[in-house]
């Protein structure tokens, strides 16, 4: 995780400047950047020009990062990378940050944490499908069971569905006993 002063920039030879800008690049550890079937793997990288305007500063370019997508369908996972182009308001004005839209200064430092995590996190699908094409082509499909229930030959089950496989027994065993026959 980085320190809070690794992402404090001081902008002070640009804030309220118009047509002043700087570059910055950089690569930063965001902890806890994920969502259900997508996580941050690696640290977040940026290619920015920080540019004066009358309002502030704008913060613009480019964001990435190499994450983990698990498969919505056969809970496979696989690396990717993710893009995001930002650009991004930043004021010392209480009337225009009074905008949900708008990132304060404060004093004459800017904090890009927040404009980082939030770009990475827009950009991160919340329900990945890497098998695509037909479900028959998903590794990790398995067979039906004449009972119905799908026999992952080789795979792991994934534990959140351990209570409905409970579940799935216990009504399986009391259909069978109800219809006079015996589970073997």
């Amino acid at each position: 995780m980085p320190t809070s002063s690794e992402l404090q920039v001081n902008v002070a030879e640009i804030l309220h400047k118009p047509g002043v800008d700087r570059p910055l690049e950089g690569a930063w550890d965001l902890a806890g950047l994920e969502i259900l079937l997508a996580k941050v793997t690696g640290p977040v990288h940026a290619d920015l020009m920080l540019e004066g305007v009358m309002e502030g500063l704008v913060v613009a370019g480019s964001v990435s990062a190499e994450v983990t997508l698990q498969c919505r369908r056969c809970l496979e996972e696989k690396p990717e990378t993710v893009e995001a182009t930002i650009s991004e308001l930043f004021s010392d004005d209480p009337v225009i940050n009074a905008d949900d839209d708008v990132y304060s200064v404060d004093g004459v430092e800017i904090d890009l944490e927040q404009v980082l995590r939030d770009a990475i996190l827009l950009v991160l699908p919340s329900s990945p499908l890497l098998c695509l094409g037909d479900p028959s082509d998903c590794p990790n499909r398995g067979e039906v069971s004449e009972e119905g229930r799908v026999e992952l030959a080789g795979r792991r089950t994934d534990p959140r569905w351990s209570e409905l496989n409970k579940l799935f027994d216990e009504s399986h065993g009391a259909n069978s006993s109800a219809n006079g026959t015996k589970d073997v």
